[in-house]
């Protein structure tokens, strides 16, 4: 029996709404940006050989088949907060508006590096489908509790992603289209690994 675990585990599952905010600058979004990066890939790259540095939910999710069932709630934990860095971050572009040339540019290379860490986060959620399978037979509908969770996430990142493109310059927008087709795979293929 695992009161504790259970309980985090159903209140973690509440999404974050975003929360109407005054006018915005460029520079709102992008600190939201990275406080987005910082959340996914602790926003440190020191070469382009290195790997990204692990975050608190690359590293639940990482480490959740020596964690067991306890690991769960770490993991939904932290990909909340990471529904709520995202929310905030469409909702300080939707009070900023449409950019200029240069700033979408800007926003667009840190985009970049925050698609790659969803990326991970999805891909990561599909390979650790066999632990969920295991954990459901002690945690009551997991299952459907993490499609929910993922959902909640895919609609986040889709709510940003049709706000920023609304705001950016058309070649701006074209530039980043395999960016956006790449992280919409993702989601896919996290949401129907699954679906029941």
């Amino acid at each position: 029996m695992l009161p504790t675990t259970i309980i985090i585990l159903a209140t973690s599952f509440i999404t974050a709404l975003a929360v109407p905010i005054a006018e915005q600058t460029v520079s709102d979004i992008l600190t939201d940006l990275a406080t987005t990066t910082t959340d996914i890939l602790c926003g440190l790259r020191f070469d382009v050989d290195l790997p990204f540095l692990k975050t608190a939910l690359e590293s639940a999710l990482d480490n959740l088949a020596s964690a067991g069932v306890d690991g769960l709630s770490a993991v939904s934990l932290n990909t909340n907060r990471l529904i709520a860095d995202i929310q905030r971050t469409t909702a300080s572009s939707a009070a900023t508006g449409p950019l200029s040339e240069t700033d979408a540019h800007n926003v667009a290379a840190n985009v970049g590096t925050v698609a790659e860490g969803l990326i991970d986060v999805f891909n990561l959620y599909v390979g650790n489908k066999p632990l969920y399978d295991e954990f459901a037979k002690i945690v009551p509908n997991l299952i459907s509790q993490t499609e929910q969770v993922l959902e909640n996430l895919g609609g986040a990142v889709s709510d940003l992603s049709a706000d920023l493109v609304k705001n950016a310059p058309a070649d701006v927008d074209n530039a980043d289209a395999p960016v956006r087709a790449a992280v919409e795979e993702a989601i896919a293929t996290a949401l129907a690994t699954y679906q029941s």
